[in-house]
């Protein structure tokens, strides 16, 4: 899953991690990202508002996505 993710943004090791955020602390579940990586193949940075646009995550989830990639980033 995690290589239908373009990372050409974002380093590969933030991109486990970004997973592992929405996985672990967010509850989003595999399956989900699956369908939505297979589905439009987001890079990196698209990857919030694609879950968002979905309704997989709440608009609240999608601020704390933001603040965590800018923490990863920074």
């Amino acid at each position: 899953m995690l290589s239908t993710i373009q990372s050409n943004v974002i380093p590969s090791p933030l991109v486990n991690n970004l997973i592992h955020y929405l996985i672990q602390d967010l509850g989003l579940s595999e399956a989900a990202l699956a369908i939505v990586t297979r589905q439009q193949q987001p890079t990196v940075t698209e990857l919030p508002i694609v879950l968002w646009n979905h309704g997989l995550i709440s608009l609240e989830q999608l601020g704390s996505i933001f603040d965590w990639m800018e923490g990863a980033a920074g």
